[in-house]
């Protein structure tokens, strides 16, 4: 019995308890970290384990001297502040090693996207290209993911783009072309080349490294896009993302009865998530790269979806298990109805500090 109350000790006084359990932790708090056993014998966790024993939680705590201490009167127990530090320095170092490979991540798949990317230059400034007339030109080549207009800071059209393919080779051969814009000449060259050149160029002949990613920020979400011979259902889809691959995916939208695309979740790359896959295949669907069209489709529903009360949710239409999502279910409710209820029991505990 000792040993489970102290599994419940160590749970209740981590440091991802505390960050999480908001009344807990002012309990914390009040008295330099001390809480007493007859507070602690008031929290669900424990009062169904020792059944008003607290001599128990003395015991449990006197098995790890380690982790916890114990006051001179014996009535109130702590986390060991040396250990207790430990542990967030464990915390803060196992957080920033995964910043870090997010980062790695990330920092390899801007290279592969410029590495399949170009630069094109000498387009008339007035009146701008428009994207379909900047598509229909190098559709000719291979899939256009996506295209960007290069504009000054007053957003003035600088008369040059960027144009996103889906393989580098395809890159590589519109780069080599000989291409004209209204009978006018076009320079054309691999954007990480373009981009190699102008660090050069300003950093006085030293090559450009990539800067050091802000790992406070919230990761880019990308995006994968999945086509299938037959028609699916927002279940069928949602198993088959969750059955392997439930910490890579999040939500989904359909393009098509046939079509959809997935947002990735945690900073993860369409690289990361293919390599999960073979021939870029799971089940019926097949996965490649998502164009901007897609992710500007699956942004506006996802929207709307917000706008009805929460439709979208993680899984696709349906939501969450299919109910809505986090918005409840159907919305109209939102979180009010359905807290998840804190660990402690705050009304006893509460009442416990007028008798402790």
């Amino acid at each position: 019995m000792e040993q489970q109350v102290l599994e419940q000790l160590e749970q209740i006084f981590s440091k991802q308890n505390i960050d999480k359990d908001s009344f807990f932790r002012e309990l914390t708090l009040q008295n330099d970290g001390w809480v007493t056993f007859k507070k602690l014998g008031m929290i669900k966790r424990f009062k169904t384990l020792i059944e008003g024993n607290v001599a128990l939680i003395l015991a449990a705590a006197r098995l790890a001297p380690a982790k916890f201490q114990v006051n001179d009167d014996e009535t109130a127990v702590r986390a060991d502040p040396e250990a207790q530090k430990a542990e967030e320095e464990k915390a803060a170092a196992e957080v920033a090693e995964a910043a870090a490979v997010v980062d790695d991540a990330r920092s390899d798949y801007m290279d592969t996207v410029n590495k399949r990317s170009i630069y094109a230059k000498g387009f008339p400034l007035t009146p701008e290209p428009s994207r379909d007339d900047l598509m229909e030109l190098f559709k000719q080549f291979g899939r256009v993911l996506r295209v960007k207009h290069r504009r000054e800071d007053n957003k003035a059209f600088k008369g040059s783009v960027f144009v996103e393919f889906e393989t580098p080779d395809v890159a590589s051969a519109a780069a080599a072309a000989s291409l004209t814009f209204k009978d006018e000449p076009l320079e054309l060259m691999i954007k990480r080349e373009y981009i190699d050149m102008k660090a050069k160029e300003k950093y006085d002949g030293v090559a450009w490294k990539t800067p050091e990613v802000n790992t406070n920020k919230k990761p880019r979400d990308y995006f994968v896009e999945f086509t299938s011979d037959d028609k699916q259902s927002s279940g069928d889809v949602k198993d088959l993302l969750q059955e392997r691959h439930k910490d890579m995916v999040g939500r989904f939208e359909f393009l098509t009865a046939q079509s959809g695309v997935v947002q990735l979740r945690h900073g993860t790359t369409p690289d990361q998530f293919f390599a999960t896959l073979q021939d870029n295949k799971l089940g019926p669907l097949t996965f490649i790269l998502a164009s901007s069209e897609a992710e500007h489709t699956f942004i506006e529903k996802q929207r709307k979806n917000r706008e009805k009360g929460g439709r979208g949710g993680r899984g696709g239409r349906g939501g969450r298990g299919g109910r809505g999502g986090r918005g409840g279910r159907g919305g109209s409710r939102g979180r009010g109805d359905n807290k998840r209820k804190n660990d402690t029991d705050d009304a006893t505990v509460k009442r416990a500090k007028t008798d402790a």
